[in-house]
């Protein structure tokens, strides 16, 4: 990720919308994901980035945050938040192996060059039965200038996802989400490709009422996640996953 957009997101990431309703998709899932995992370990928040999700994950359990940018640890650190550690998120290099009941990957392997190469890192870290939960951008097509600012490598299908978390993980639970939005969210990509704009405007705060606004539609979407349904399609896409 461009190391300037980690300041963007240390001003705004508590109250934006999508980064605010998303939480609460996360505790959902998190909370699903521990009901079979291992009871006793650490809940590990891979790419934590400024550290938004750690107040929500330590109320959960003993919880680690990782990232491999030092400007992103710093932003942690500003916040009082110490139980961050730097690591390549494609090796995660010590790390001890086995330590962890639950990991976190919300919205990082988009980044990697080796998403693979991370999964088979987080299988070594995990205890067995433990749980892992990954949201990722969802489709190519939705690609636009926030994409690139945000140095992502792919978007993601549900049968590419499959495709790299099922070689070490068994899958639980797939879904896309953030799906009420999608025909918006489409038109302004589009309208943002054709006008060749340069991203970053998306992780901006909007006024308020349209904040609030966007993140009740959004967030709205847990009840029906929370019955047992899934969503055909999203702007995002979310799997709940066990370490064979």
């Amino acid at each position: 990720m461009d190391e300037g957009f980690y300041d963007v997101l240390a001003r705004t990431e508590h109250e934006h919308w999508w980064y605010s309703a998303r939480r609460e998709i996360l505790r959902w899932a998190i909370t699903t994901g521990l009901e079979r995992a291992p009871s006793e370990g650490v809940i590990y928040d891979l790419g934590c980035g400024v550290g938004a999700n750690l107040d929500m994950l330590g109320a959960i359990g003993e919880t680690i945050g990782v990232d491999a940018s030092e400007r992103a640890i710093g932003h942690c650190h500003a916040e009082g938040r110490e139980n961050v550690r730097l690591a390549d998120l494609e090796r995660l290099t010590g790390i001890p192996p086995a330590s962890g009941r639950l990991v976190l990957l919300a919205d990082v392997i988009e980044h990697l060059d080796d998403d693979a190469g991370c999964l088979e890192a987080v299988h070594g870290i995990l205890r067995p039965g433990g749980a892992l939960v990954v949201t990722v951008p969802a489709f190519e097509v939705l690609w636009g200038p926030n994409d690139d600012v945000s140095q992502h490598r792919r978007r993601y299908t549900r049968s590419s996802l499959r495709r790299v978390l099922g070689k070490r993980f068994e899958i639980e639970r797939m879904t896309y989400f953030n799906s009420v939005l999608l025909p918006p969210i489409a038109l302004g990509r589009w309208a943002q490709r054709i006008l060749r704009t340069k991203g970053g405007e998306e992780a901006e705060l909007p006024r308020p009422v349209v904040n609030e606004t966007l993140r009740r539609l959004f967030r709205s979407e847990l009840s029906w996640l929370k019955r047992g349904r899934s969503f055909p399609a999203g702007v995002s896409l979310l799997a709940i996953a066990r370490r064979r």
